[in-house]
C-alpha cells in the first residue's frame, strides 16, 4: 500500500472517479432523453459538460507525466509508465488502469447509445414536421412493420405554418 500516493495513481484515481460520474451522468441521460423533458434534458447536458471539462484540465496533469518520462502518450506508454513505478505499486497501479480503460469504454458506449437515440429522435421530429408542412416531393425514410426503409413521399399539406 502506498503511504503518500504517486502522482501517476493520483491522476488514474482522480480519472476513474470522474470517469464513474460520467458513466452515472449518461445513464442519466438516456433516461431523461426518453422522457423528453426539456429541462431535465438541459440539466444533463450542464452537468455532463462539467465532468467533460474536468476530465479536460486533468488531461493537463497526464501529459505532464508521459513527457517527464518521456513517453508516447497512449496505452502502451501508459503501459510503460507502470513499469517504470516501484515494484510494490505496480499491482496497484495495473488495476486502477483496468479499472480506468473499462469504465471508459462504458461510457463511450453509453454515449453512442444516446446519441442513437438523439439522432433518432431528431429523425421522428423531422419527418412529423415534414408530414405536417406538407412538403411534396421531399423524401423521408420510415419504417414498415418488417422494419425495412420505405421512402415517404408527403401527399398533401395537413396545415399551413
Amino acid at each position: 500500500m502506498l503511504n503518500q500516493p504517486s502522482p501517476l495513481y493520483d491522476y488514474l484515481q482522480h480519472s476513474s472517479v470522474l470517469a464513474e460520474q460520467l458513466m452515472t451522468i449518461l445513464d442519466e441521460e438516456r433516461e431523461v432523453l426518453t422522457g423528453r423533458d426539456p429541462t431535465a434534458i438541459d440539466n444533463i447536458a450542464t452537468r455532463k459538460l462539467a465532468v467533460l471539462d474536468a476530465i479536460a484540465a486533468l488531461d493537463v496533469q497526464r501529459q505532464a507525466l508521459f513527457q517527464q518520462a518521456q513517453i508516447n502518450e497512449n496505452a502502451e506508454g501508459m503501459q510503460q509508465l507502470i513499469e517504470q513505478a516501484p515494484t510494490d505499486e505496480q499491482p496497484l497501479l495495473n488495476n486502477a488502469w483496468q479499472t480506468l480503460k473499462t469504465t471508459l469504454q462504458a461510457c463511450d458506449y453509453k454515449n453512442t447509445l444516446s446519441g442513437m437515440l438523439v439522432n433518432t429522435c431528431s429523425h421522428h421530429v423531422q419527418t412529423l414536421l415534414s408530414i405536417l408542412a406538407g412538403e411534396h416531393g421531399t423524401l423521408q425514410q420510415d419504417y414498415n412493420k418488417q422494419g425495412q426503409l420505405n421512402p415517404y413521399r408527403g401527399s398533401s399539406k395537413h396545415t399551413t405554418a
